[in-house]
């Protein structure tokens, strides 16, 4: 649908009323969150830095997620989010590298840079917050409502983060080269 591509049935004529119904309850949600949209707030984020997410049953791998870090030499400074049920730190970086705890970084991180598409892995994620606010702060209203989102559009969070940008026009990147462990079945990197 992102390339526009023709199909052998209009897509709305191969919905049922039921699924019309979703899609344009989703359609006017989308509507809606689109001016929840808040400014950038200049005055919180600061310096760059990695985001590392993890769960109480997940330490052992922020650990070695740390010691990876340290030994690559990286200078950047590291905020580690213990994710208990819903509530989790805000990043206070202004450039930052999320990381999921089981996403191991093998090289400094400090000058990574960033056009086609895979699937976004939302396990490691570079951004400039001040240049992406919109998409990452719409990806955020989206995964509030996610019981609809996941459902009824996307895979899960990582879906919802290519869905935001694009819902507002935002600009991102997804590496090409498959970068974590895992296998291929058939055509698509599943890692």
């Amino acid at each position: 649908m992102y390339d526009n591509i023709s199909s052998e049935c209009n897509k709305t004529q191969c919905l049922s009323e039921a699924q019309r119904k979703t899609f344009l309850a989703i359609s006017k949600l989308l509507i809606a969150l689109r001016e929840q949209l808040v400014s950038y707030p200049n005055e919180y984020f600061h310096g760059r830095g990695i985001v590392l997410t993890t769960g109480s049953n997940q330490l052992k791998f922020t650990k070695v997620n740390l010691k990876m870090m340290e030994f690559s030499g990286t200078r950047l400074n590291v905020q580690v989010n213990i994710i208990n049920q819903q509530q989790y730190l805000v990043p206070l970086f202004a450039e930052v590298l999320f990381l999921d705890s089981d996403s191991y970084i093998v090289r400094d991180p400090e000058n990574l840079c960033g056009e086609h598409e895979y699937e976004l892995d939302s396990a490691a994620i570079l951004v400039d917050k001040k240049r992406v606010w919109k998409g990452l702060y719409i990806t955020k209203l989206m995964n509030d409502n996610h019981e609809l989102f996941y459902k009824h559009v996307s895979g899960g969070d990582k879906d919802t983060f290519r869905f935001g940008f694009r819902y507002v026009n935002v600009k991102y990147y997804i590496v090409m080269i498959p970068c974590s462990t895992g296998a291929f079945n058939d055509t698509h990197f599943c890692g």
